[in-house]
């Protein structure tokens, strides 16, 4: 490609931000301004009869015995265990201290990878993939942070 203008310089360096998922990241989610002793929250969704018109979701999550962060939503909108594992990373992430690192654990690996792996290219498309409601509101509470999130994929 040709590096003559100012605009040809900016099409190099955005078509390399879209290799490094590094710089992909700081771009959609912001700079980390401190890391701390993280608090550590299980989240998990669970949907009852999932795909049949009496299905019914809800979003959990845990983050210590007794814990006032602790809480159980019922899911709005579509019921499915997808969009009960995001409703439930959304919350997690909406009460857990801002300025506090965060570990996140979930046996939802499509929750995870959606974030880590996908938010890119959804948020690039406006969010008009599946659940890019609730994937643009933890893009943005995300955004809010000042300190880290690690997710940990439990089996």
């Amino acid at each position: 490609l040709p590096n003559e203008t100012e605009l040809d310089k900016i099409l190099i360096e955005t078509l390399a931000a879209g290799k490094d998922t590094t710089k992909k990241s700081f771009i959609l989610f912001g700079s980390v301004l401190a890391v701390t002793t993280p608090t550590a929250v299980v989240i998990c969704g669970y949907c009852k009869s999932s795909g049949k018109h009496t299905a019914q979701a809800g979003a959990a999550m845990f983050f210590g015995n007794n814990s006032a962060l602790n809480n159980f939503v019922r899911v709005w909108g579509q019921q499915n265990n997808a969009r009960a594992d995001l409703v439930a990373l959304l919350l997690a992430v909406q009460r857990a201290p801002k300025t506090k690192s965060l570990i996140i654990s979930t046996r939802s690996e499509y929750a995870i990878r959606s974030i880590t792996d996908y938010a890119y290219k959804n948020d690039a498309c406006g969010w008009t993939c599946v659940n890019g409601d609730i994937l643009k509101s933890i893009t943005g509470w995300i955004q809010c942070r000042t300190a880290p999130i690690h997710f940990n994929h439990i089996k």
